[in-house]
């Protein structure tokens, strides 16, 4: 998975000097830590509960549902 990320900062030189200060290292945390969480879920097997029976349709073998 590949996070893109473009945002700007309203303010022109303002704007831009808070991005450097502030915004790009919280952001790339945020990111960072956006995708460590969503590893964490998929790889327990907790994704069910967010995904709900309806979309627990793939089987572990790859075939397609029976129904």
């Amino acid at each position: 998975m590949i996070d893109v990320f473009d945002y700007s900062a309203p303010l022109g030189l303002l704007g831009r000097l808070v991005e450097r200060l502030l915004l790009d290292g919280h952001l790339r945390r945020l990111l960072v830590e956006r995708g460590l969480v969503i590893k964490s879920v998929a790889e327990s097997g907790d994704y069910a509960r967010y995904l709900g029976p309806a979309r627990q349709t793939i089987a572990s073998d790859g075939a397609p549902p029976r129904r």
